[in-house]
């Protein structure tokens, strides 16, 4: 799908849409006019990438290259609950190695690299996720003993884990499921809406700049084209 807004006959916006065999929209692409090197006003070169992941036909994810945005529902329902957003700084610091990699890298009896089977990856991943989770299971336990090892040695192997920082939101919805206020960890609203009866957006407080482009249950705002994307169709609220 392909959308463009013009000016006096001059592109301002354009935007091209992927959507997935089911239907769902998986990604948008989106130019806008801005001010060249030569100060001409024209389409951006490079578009802005937005990707989207979804649990059936609830939208649970949204990413682009500063933040993901991930939404926990009420159960069953397209009433948002909670609201999570990781910065892509933050999520590029999780990278690590498995167990497995690292042993592979300096396995060798030069300290270079060795490649070891898949039943020994599958059983170094097996004893990773349990230290990780801290229930190393007697089986792992005697298969290190024969090998003279012990847990602790293969966990001082290990990468550390990060924990990214984290902004955290309670949703407060009114009885249809629309969003009206984002509640921080310590209490404060930090972003809060007003409507009218068909989800037009009538006044907004934004102080932190959050992203709060959930409407009435399963419509997403798309700001390049002021339309309500539900999954099925696209929604003019200012049509009604």
């Amino acid at each position: 799908m392909h959308y463009t807004r013009t000016q006096y006959a001059e592109p301002l916006v354009e935007s091209r849409y992927l959507y997935d065999p089911l239907g769902r929209r998986v990604a948008k692409r989106v130019w806008r006019r801005e001010r060249d090197l030569t100060g001409w006003m024209s389409l951006s070169r490079k578009p802005q990438v937005t990707w989207y992941g979804w649990d059936g036909d609830r939208l649970t994810t949204i990413q682009n290259d500063r933040s993901r945005i991930q939404t926990i529902y009420q159960p069953g329902s397209f009433t948002p609950l909670i609201r999570v957003e990781t910065a892509t700084g933050e999520q590029a610091k999780t990278q690590r190695r498995s167990l497995a990699d690292t042993l592979q890298q300096s396995g060798g009896e030069d300290g270079g690299s060795v490649v070891f089977p898949p039943v020994l990856v599958q059983m170094l991943d097996r004893l990773e996720s349990e230290i990780l989770a801290d229930r190393v299971s007697e089986e792992s336990r005697r298969w290190l003993a024969s090998c003279g090892l012990t847990v602790e040695q293969m966990q001082n192997q290990m990468d550390p884990v990060y924990t990214p920082a984290r902004k955290i939101h309670l949703y407060h919805c009114d009885h249809r499921g629309l969003p009206l206020a984002l509640i921080s960890t310590e209490g404060t609203t930090a972003w809060y809406a007003e409507y009218d009866e068909w989800g037009n957006l009538l006044n907004e407080e934004n102080p932190h700049q959050l992203q709060q482009l959930i409407r009435l249950p399963g419509q997403q705002y798309d700001e390049e084209s002021g339309l309500y994307y539900n999954r099925h169709r696209y929604y003019d609220p200012l049509q009604g």
